[in-house]
């Protein structure tokens, strides 16, 4: 699908037009990759992991040495002898865990943000649908995280698994028609832990070791939710 296929729309502040996007796409990637539309021949050539990339992802896995399965996604693609179709799945997966991850704290972007407020809050409604539909596939049994080098968080249990799990509750009484578009309130211990276990991952992937909001990731995650039309 052409990357203009919305028509030749003005980003946020009118500087890039679509054209403009599709033609700076067409310029820094390789020819037999895309077409004059922009379009992929090939749909795995979507799909890649750049040096700096695959060091940070070499890095969480020395530090979560638990996570057998994006060690086993790393291994293949340190192994010169893997198939193709072995590598493909492989780099794949590491580019939803990696947009799984980075993506939850954008979500948590609060409604009617400007660019300069550097908030993120739990009480969006799409922070905790990121976690149930993304999180809980890549860490099912996720019950704390923090950033390196800081101190240790409350471990939260059933927030992914359970029948039903703490995220799923808070889900069927929040359907589509509430989280897409309002803030969420948390109304009992089960969904003031689902609020808490929000907090410790916008701690983990939206501020320094400083504790402060992360200005290039604040910016770049405004960026995406007003340029999807969702703040």
């Amino acid at each position: 699908r052409s990357l203009c296929a919305d028509g030749d729309k003005a980003c946020l502040n009118g500087d890039l037009t679509c054209t403009e996007a599709r033609d700076r796409l067409i310029n820094i990637t390789r020819p037999r990759d895309v077409d004059r539309l922009g379009n992929f021949y090939n749909c795995r050539n979507i799909f890649t992991i750049n040096s700096e990339c695959a060091s940070k992802l070499r890095e969480y896995i020395d530090l979560n040495p638990c996570d057998t399965k994006r060690k086993s996604y790393m291994d293949i693609l340190d192994d010169p002898n893997s198939g193709s179709d072995a590598r493909y799945n492989a780099i794949q997966s590491l580019d939803y865990f990696v947009y799984s991850i980075c993506e939850e704290s954008c979500d948590c972007v609060p409604l009617g943000s400007k660019r300069n407020a550097k908030i993120f809050t739990p009480k969006r409604g799409n922070c905790f649908a990121h976690a149930y539909y993304d999180i809980c596939k890549i860490w099912p049994s996720l019950e704390t995280i923090k950033l390196e080098g800081t101190p240790n968080k409350r471990r939260i249990s059933n927030i992914c698994t359970g029948n039903p799990s703490k995220l799923q509750s808070l889900f069927d009484r929040c359907p589509d028609s509430c989280w897409q578009t309002n803030n969420v309130k948390f109304l009992n211990s089960n969904e003031k832990d689902v609020r808490d276990f929000l907090t410790q991952l916008i701690d983990a992937t939206a501020r320094n070791a400083n504790g402060n909001i992360d200005q290039n990731h604040y910016d770049n995650c405004w960026t995406l939710e007003c340029s999807q039309g969702r703040l």
